[in-house]
């Protein structure tokens, strides 16, 4: 009969003691008195107050510390390529780490990164989401359509205002070579770039929506293009991605 080595019984007991993450670790509230030496443990019987318990640690709901880890792209909501974040280890073991998104923050892994972005223009975690977001909007700029008038920046920065985009300087707008009239096709869309933190330039998509402030012409206004304000962020970044102008992921965490 073969004998069991000690090596492997050891290892065996080792497995059947592992600590469990869902015990509840519980204290007495109220402590049973001392019995007397003559009579039996079991002579008193246990009463009510001597079943309650307060609660000392629960390890099922203890929140476990994020770990350190390094971006090599940007993700949304969280950081841009190259930062050094905190995060919760579920998140970075299950979607970051095996999709390649970050790299534990090794000291080898770190010193490779102060290598690489030494000298390099560090960009802060929303640049990027913002230049995708410009880059799938359809802006409709409302101009009168019974007044003279040409296209300034002004007007896109208004126009940016009314969907909740505040830019600004004027500087980072540029408007297109030909100037945009009142004449100006309104079922023709033209394009205004705009600069991202002076680093990244989005070409916004825009068109002219004629209004006025009579009401009694309102049915001479001609029709006007019916866009979605927003583009499908996939599709957009897939259309940068193609382009090289974008790097990252659309997943937001």
């Amino acid at each position: 009969m073969a004998s069991r080595s000690p090596g492997a019984l050891l290892i065996s007991r080792f497995l059947q003691f592992q600590p469990n993450r869902t015990k509840v670790i519980l204290r007495r509230v109220n402590p049973l008195p001392l019995h007397r030496m003559d009579a039996s443990v079991t002579s008193r019987k246990m009463k009510e107050r001597d079943y309650l318990y307060s609660v000392v640690q629960n390890k099922y709901v203890t929140r476990r510390p994020e770990i350190e880890c390094i971006l090599t792209t940007h993700v949304d909501n969280l950081g841009a390529r190259g930062q050094v974040v905190m995060v919760d280890r579920m998140l970075f073991r299950q979607y970051l780490y095996p999709t390649g998104a970050a790299l534990y923050a090794s000291p080898q892994n770190l010193a490779e990164l102060k290598n690489l972005t030494e000298g390099t223009i560090m960009k802060t975690p929303h640049a990027l989401q913002m230049y995708r977001l410009l880059c799938g909007m359809n802006l409709p700029i409302k101009m009168n359509h019974f007044k003279p008038w040409t296209l300034s920046k002004g007007h896109v920065m208004a126009a940016f205002r009314h969907q909740g985009i505040i830019i600004d300087s004027q500087e980072s707008i540029t408007l297109p070579q030909e100037p945009i009239t009142n004449e100006h096709n309104e079922q023709v869309p033209f394009e205004v770039k705009v600069t991202v933190n002076g680093l990244d330039v989005a070409t916004v998509t825009c068109y002219k929506q004629p209004y006025t402030t009579n009401p009694d012409r309102e049915g001479e206004l001609p029709a006007s293009l019916s866009l979605p304000l927003h583009r499908p962020k996939e599709e957009v970044a897939e259309e940068l991605k193609a382009e090289g102008l974008y790097y990252g992921t659309t997943d937001t965490v």
